[in-house]
């Protein structure tokens, strides 16, 4: 058995399952640009004045959306191993680790078992553990056997 394949049954074993909630960003919507374009601002008149228009629901964009995808993945305690993750050089700007964040060694999507890359997600997307929200605060990878592990800390955000 290679070390990946020990590394994905420990995920399957002990894992927790976990949701990374993604969200892609759509067009700014016409309100924003009605009144100044050099500083938009949201304007519910110009939501008023024309009804048949996409409705942006006072975010200012339209056609945003939002992919879940179920994971397991090995939390560990941030505040734990923060010394060892501030030394080690692999995140930079971190800030203070506070009691609640994790670092989530690696995940597998439930659905396929493959491998999940948590480096394309940004600070906009979330990852729902434990019952708690929590926000990308930085992504690193790790080699482990052969193929590229990816790892992220999250802040507890609710």
């Amino acid at each position: 058995m290679t070390h990946v394949q020990r590394y994905i049954n420990s995920v399957l074993q002990h894992g927790v399952a976990a949701t990374v909630r993604e969200f892609t960003a759509g067009t700014q919507c016409p309100c924003m640009i009605s009144r100044d374009a050099a500083v938009p601002t949201y304007s519910a008149d110009w939501h008023r004045r024309n009804p048949a228009a996409e409705a942006c629901n006072g975010t200012g964009m339209i056609g945003e959306t939002t992919v879940e995808t179920a994971i397991k993945t090995i939390p560990m305690d941030a505040q734990a191993i923060g010394n060892l993750i501030k030394q080690g050089g692999s995140f930079t700007e971190i800030g203070n680790i506070d009691a609640g964040d994790y670092l989530l060694y690696g995940a597998l999507k439930t659905s396929t078992g493959a491998l999940f890359n948590f480096e394309s997600l940004g600070d906009k997307n979330v990852i729902t553990l434990l019952g708690k929200t929590y926000a990308i605060k930085e992504t690193m990878l790790v080699p482990v056997g052969g193929t590229v592990v990816s790892m992220v800390l999250v802040k507890r955000v609710s």
